[in-house]
């Protein structure tokens, strides 16, 4: 798995997953080793079809608004 962002990521998922492992078995740290990459690709998705633009725009806003 290639990470571009950071290695925080990727020692976080490694660690956690072996830790995972080792308590509650392989199959089991399966769903979280899957769900990980999944997370991430559907946040990256929604962002990439505008859900960032719209977080930013509700906060310009919700700043906008304070300010008056």
């Amino acid at each position: 798995m290639l990470n571009p962002f950071a290695p925080a990521e990727f020692t976080a998922l490694l660690l956690l997953s072996t830790a995972l492992t080792a308590n509650l078995g392989l199959l089991r740290a399966m769903r979280f080793v899957v769900a990980v990459p999944l997370g991430w690709g559907l946040l990256f998705t929604l962002c990439a079809g505008g859900l960032g633009a719209l977080v930013v725009a509700g906060v310009a806003t919700a700043a906008w608004m304070e300010s008056l």
